[in-house]
């Protein structure tokens, strides 16, 4: 007895599945054969539950990609502050401790240990832009491409 009340429960399931199957595909297929455009459009819609978002968006003015980008740095500046104006100078001195290890010095004073570990060096009478780099660390850039990270010396 078990085993057929087991298969009575589950052909019932199978049944609901289909009939709630059939109405979902019923209102689709009323939608479908609605004739008028905005009729048809709003059946959907309605059957989709976008009604109210789809209207908000319809409302809205239609934005060209470069005003949706002009927007976006607009938002950038407000959020962030205006991008910092470019430090840049002139190597004025190069110095070396017992060591070896290289020190830069500024056109206005300021002093930059190098802390790459590569073997290219900066030559007197440079002109580099201090840049950000990679974990609020700071890179000397030359205007040919080459970068060196440096520690800036109080």
């Amino acid at each position: 007895m078990g085993i057929v009340w087991i298969s009575k429960v589950a052909l019932l399931g199978v049944f609901v599945g289909l009939i709630s199957v059939d109405v979902r595909a019923a209102s689709l297929t009323e939608c479908a054969y609605i004739e008028d455009v905005e009729r048809r459009l709003a059946c959907y819609d309605e059957l989709a539950g976008r009604v109210k978002e789809k209207m908000a968006e319809a409302e809205q003015p239609k934005v060209t990609t470069r005003e949706r980008e002009v927007i976006r740095q607009q938002a950038a500046t407000q959020a962030i502050g205006p991008a910092p104006k470019i430090d840049d100078f002139t190597i004025a001195e190069i110095r070396r401790n017992r060591l070896k290890r290289v020190t830069y010095v500024a056109s206005d004073g300021r002093r930059f240990r190098d802390d790459s570990p590569g073997r290219f060096e900066f030559e007197r009478g440079d002109r580099v832009e201090l840049r950000p780099g990679f974990l609020s660390s700071k890179l000397l850039v030359r205007n040919d491409g080459l970068q060196i990270k440096v520690k800036e010396i109080e």
